[in-house]
């Protein structure tokens, strides 16, 4: 039996975010005091354990080489016309090694044609991370979203991490143009694997729609419709060949405000979607989007996203295998600054914009709704609930959210939006990243904040591996001080301008 290295094994536990792996140079570079810390400077990240081997022993030119790290990338929501941006804005991104911001571009938004009909607010894009294909390293972004005005207009494209530029993709509204189908809006859309679905909407005579398209390897394609013709539901991808959809409306819009109680689920593999128990009544109506979704461990949850004092919100699960939904503890009002009560005497009405399903939680984000000309966003507090004991327990509170809160799960953290400081009074607004670990219970901010993203633009986050940039080097030294340096200077040189580079 071969002993692990203490010291590798005590340096691999020290981040999620390192791989596993390495060479016989591994071990060597480890036995060299500073050795390690010099190797991973050069090749521009401290995360880069299982390429030490390589780099140890390889030329100059081949430690340049990147790797593929861990990303969170932002991108702002809305401009601030609040026009909605049916394009990708300039944003930013987070190395989740180094904690090193970097400017990630946009593309410019085309002028709209003279006489056209200024488009409506667009649905919140769904931005995800898919796998790539052939020798590419990292993963390829996707921006899809969906104009909820009377033009029939969606957006696609997709980011190359190798060359650091969006490309358009092929449009749902161009492939139902040219088939001469109606164009829906008003869908939901949700990736599975590497494929995108639309779900649903309404067509031009505002009646739900049970259509269900999907775009795979750049071809959008009929796949089968949903049992239940439906607008504005909720989806969830469960395991990599499952979709659940609930709720929304399945009545022509204006004819009545309900919200529909029906679920179902689309096997990809199977190409077929079948029935899954009604919701359960509870009195009320829901409005609209009011339906929030998530997946424990093969277990459905639904939570009403808006609620007040008198109201909390409702929480249904389903188990695998269950026939019917049962409920949950409702939802408590935030115990905390998120609950804050108004100076006006009016009733508070909280929401919760984020439902995130961990290893073994659910997480709920909720907070007190700000007025529509809001610049900040009140406290946002993270709940989880513990399904053995039925029973919601507080554990984090965001008290400088950037508005247009939203937040992701990546390695069993949290990871969220703030309000950065401003580092001048002519300073612009400030986007920094939060990030609270369940494991451990500790909330921080990472890596400082950036100018790259307005916190007052609503972000959106996705999480994604690209080739990371070589850093800059540093001026070469002059003939004079090139001549200075004796044989035994000129390492501890090199060592001083690899570290200050």
């Amino acid at each position: 039996m071969v002993k692990e290295n203490p010291v590798a094994r005590r340096t691999r536990a020290r981040s999620p975010f390192e791989p596993s792996g390495g060479g016989p140079g591994r071990a060597r570079v480890f036995r060299q005091a500073g050795l390690l810390e010099l190797v991973a400077e050069f090749a521009g990240s401290t995360r880069h354990v299982a390429s030490l081997d390589r780099a140890a022993r390889a030329t100059g030119s081949a430690v340049a080489e990147r790797f593929a790290a861990h990303y969170l990338y932002v991108f702002p929501m809305e401009r601030g016309d609040q026009k909605p941006p049916m394009a990708p804005m300039a944003g930013a991104r987070l190395h989740l090694g180094t904690h090193r911001w970097e400017r990630v571009e946009g593309v410019a938004a085309a002028p709209p044609e003279a006489g056209a009909e200024e488009p409506g607010s667009a649905f919140i894009p769904e931005m995800a991370a898919v796998a790539s294909t052939g020798d590419r390293r990292g993963e390829r972004m996707r921006f899809y979203t969906q104009c909820a005005s009377y033009a029939p207009l969606d957006s696609h494209y997709e980011f190359d991490p190798e060359t650091d530029r969006w490309s358009p993709r092929p449009r749902l509204s161009d492939a139902a143009e040219r088939s001469g189908e109606v164009v829906v809006r008003l869908s939901a859309f949700k990736t599975v694997g590497d494929d995108l679905y639309v779900l649903g909407g309404v067509d031009g005579t505002f009646a739900p729609s049970a259509a269900v398209r999907r775009c795979r390897d750049g071809v959008w394609a009929d796949v089968a419709p949903m049992r239940t013709a439906r607008f504005a539901a909720c989806a969830v991808a469960v395991g990599r060949a499952g979709l659940v959809v609930l709720g929304g409306y399945a009545r022509t819009f204006g004819e009545g405000n309900a919200q529909s109680r029906s679920a179902e689920r689309y096997d990809v593999d199977e190409d077929a979607w079948r029935e899954l128990p009604d919701l359960l009544p509870d009195g009320g109506d829901a409005r609209e989007g009011d339906l929030l979704t998530a997946e424990v461990r093969g277990t459905i949850y639904a939570v009403e996203a808006h609620y007040t004092r008198q109201h909390l919100a409702r929480v249904q699960r389903l188990a695998p295998g269950e026939a019917r939904w049962s409920f949950c503890a409702r939802l408590p009002t935030p115990p905390t600054g998120a609950a804050r009560p108004r100076d006006d005497g009016v009733e508070e009405t909280f929401a919760t914009n984020v439902l995130l399903g961990a290893s073994d939680t659910l997480l709920a984000m909720s907070g007190r709704i700000d007025s529509d000309d809001a610049v900040a966003s009140s406290p946002v507090l993270i709940q989880g609930y513990d399904a053995a004991r039925d029973e919601w327990s507080p554990l984090y509170e965001i008290l400088d959210p950037a508005l247009g809160f939203t937040a992701l799960l990546f390695h069993d953290a949290v990871y969220f939006p703030l309000r950065g400081a401003r580092e001048s009074a002519a300073d612009g607004e400030r986007t920094a990243i939060g990030c609270y670990d369940l494991a451990s219970g500790v909330g921080r901010a990472l890596g400082g904040s950036t100018r790259f993203c307005d916190p007052r633009q609503g972000p959106s986050f996705v999480v994604g591996r690209a080739p990371e940039r070589p850093r800059a080097a540093s001026p070469a030294p002059s003939p004079a001080a090139k001549a200075s340096l004796t044989k035994r200077q000129a390492p501890r040189a090199a060592v001083r301008q690899l570290r200050g580079s």
